[in-house]
């Protein structure tokens, strides 16, 4: 989207063809347009206007309508008659230099670096997508496509090349290597794909008149805008776009607000992603699924450390944020010691620990200072040097285990059954027997270690911990998550969705996004881990999310509950 550009003087057309704009160069001085010919073949006269001096510096007879500006450089690529790719010089008007191709082009286009082209153009019944410069014979990279493709256009920092075909796919293609891969489908044929300028998105469109926005560091789509039209354009600093609708013929021009109070981790850990725990400090956040679990620093922007060690297991830190603790479904269990990453916001590390794994071991948890372990015998603490004792079992049931914060209580019940057994700790003495129908999801203590929620199928039980007296039944949920300061409840609802409840009328505070589900809640109360579809990880800043509803009103009344005046930076 080029702006501030006027002419003193009109630019005298070179014929009377038909006039269509073919794009303007990266510094907005040069304008092509295309004079198209009155046949079913693909060609033009391409006149290209230097636009600070109000005069036309190209005109090319007899053209194929493919062109590309050289990124940096008064230069220009065209497909001409004959399959050859011509370098003009857009100050001389005369011809730099040719490549000779197979077939006639149908698109080609600079990449960033301004040496590299791609070129689309038909052999063998397929669509061949090859990557070329001047001066070499052989092209870099080639690749056979079997759909007709309607655009392709490249990455910023040349990553990729987006590539829409009219099998209604999205593609980004690997230019050193030239494997592809899939981002989606429109509902009919995709005729577009721009890169956001920063390149951290990509829109494309369809001529069902739909543009689609796909983050490219999750690789997945975002959102869907049905705004009649299959043509957009990006402002150089990727805060606006302008499209232009079909029907209506209008140019209207949108804000391409990105998000800043939520992160997203593009680490893919495999379906069902149900587990996420922050460290004490707030500083670790580990997730774990059905292929991997990760743990990222959240105080740094890089990625995380995976292993495929410790995949959908019940995830506990020490209390210096030091060692994580995996149980496993499987009946085993993982250690691994943390250690930060590089400055540059590398991934941190994590090494393997030994641990001494009893016989018939079920389930381990963490609590306070020292590690929960039950297997046949029943369960033992274990301290820092992590060494079991004939002497120190406690006999007790078997099962999945979990501690309150504050180290007194530590609850247990077998899967798929229907009772939580309640034990007072140190000592190891049963406390409760509580009861439900239908098969216990899992528990949580609250933060103060006052309440404990237990997840049923169809319903979420409370108890009082000071009197193990039933305080109260949430129907229709299946999940609660519980605010640090205690004054929301975050409510799972289904497998869709979800939300912050106030805990004394349960009304709903804050919905979230259909197919998030919230995991885990940083001690401080700021930030939120929720999965996206049980997929996807995001982290959300709970503090500007609060400060950006009050912006547009839509904030609740609540002194208690009142936020910072401004956001933290």
């Amino acid at each position: 989207m080029k702006s501030g550009i006027r002419f003193s003087v009109p630019l005298a057309a070179s014929t009377n063809l038909p006039a269509s704009p073919a794009g303007w160069s990266a510094n907005g001085r040069f304008l092509a347009i295309q004079r198209e010919h009155p046949s079913e073949e693909p060609r033009a006269d391409l006149e290209v206007w230097d636009t600070f001096a109000g005069r036309r510096s190209l005109l090319v007879r007899d053209s194929w309508r493919a062109i590309s500006f050289h990124p940096h450089r008064p230069q220009l690529i065209c497909a001409m008659p004959g399959s050859r790719i011509v370098l003009w010089d857009l100050v001389t008007g005369k011809p730099l230099d040719t490549l000779a191709l197979t077939a006639d082009a149908e698109l080609v286009s600079y990449a960033p670096d301004g040496v590299r082209f791609a070129v689309v153009y038909p052999r063998e019944g397929n669509r061949s997508v090859t990557v070329h410069s001047f001066g070499r014979e052989t092209p870099w990279v080639h690749r056979q496509h079997a759909a007709v493709i309607g655009w392709l256009e490249w990455h910023p920092a040349g990553r990729w090349i987006a590539l829409a075909d009219f099998g209604s796919s999205v593609q980004l293609m690997d230019p050193r290597t030239g494997e592809t891969r899939e981002l989606g489908r429109h509902k009919a044929e995709a005729v577009l794909a721009r890169f956001s300028p920063d390149g951290h998105y990509l829109i494309s469109a369809g001529w069902e008149r739909e543009l689609a926005c796909w983050d490219l560091r999750s690789m997945r789509r975002v959102f869907t805008m049905g705004l009649d039209s299959f043509r957009l354009q990006f402002r150089e600093d990727s805060a606006q776009c302008a499209v232009v609708t079909e029907t209506e013929e209008k140019l209207l021009l949108y804000t391409f607000e990105q998000p800043t109070e939520h992160r997203e981790f593009t680490e893919d850990l495999g379906p069902r992603l149900e587990q996420a725990v922050f460290s004490r400090d707030g500083r670790w956040l580990a997730a774990a699924a059905a292929d991997y679990l990760a743990v990222w620093d959240c105080t740094m922007p890089g990625s995380g450390a995976l292993t495929k060690e410790g995949a959908e297991g019940r995830l506990f830190f020490r209390p210096d944020g030091s060692e994580l603790f995996a149980s496993c479904r499987d009946d085993d269990a993982a250690r691994w010691q943390i250690t930060p990453g590089p400055a540059d916001g590398g991934a941190p590390q994590l090494r393997r620990l030994p641990w001494p794994k009893p016989e018939g071991f079920t389930s381990l948890c963490v609590v306070s200072n020292e590690v929960a372990v039950t297997g046949v015998r029943g369960t033992q603490l274990l301290t820092a040097d992590m060494s079991l004792a004939d002497d120190r079992w406690v006999a007790m049931s078997q099962g999945i285990s979990g501690a309150s914060p504050d180290g007194r209580w530590l609850a247990m019940y077998r899967p798929y059954s229907d009772t939580l057994r309640v034990y007072r700790m140190p000592t190891v003495e049963e406390a409760a027997r509580l009861m439900g129908a239908g098969g216990i999801r899992g528990f949580q203590f609250s933060p103060r270690g006052d309440l404990l929620a237990v997840a049923f199928r169809q319903q979420v039980k409370l108890w009082q911990t000071s009197t193990w007296k039933q305080a109260r039944t949430v129907t229709n949920a299946i999940g609660l998550l519980f605010m640090p300061d205690g004054r929301g409840w975050w409510l799972t609802r289904d497998f869709r969705t979800a939300g912050l409840h106030d805990p004394a009328t349960l009304e709903l505070l804050l919905p979230l996004p259909v197919g998030m589900l919230p995991l885990a809640v940083s001690p401080d109360g700021r930030r939120l881990a929720v999965s996206v579809n049980r997929r996807h990880l995001q982290l959300w800043d709970l503090t500007r999310v609060r400060h950006r509803l009050r912006e547009l009103q839509l904030d609740w009344e609540d002194p208690a509950t009142s936020l910072p005046a401004n956001p933290p930076p």
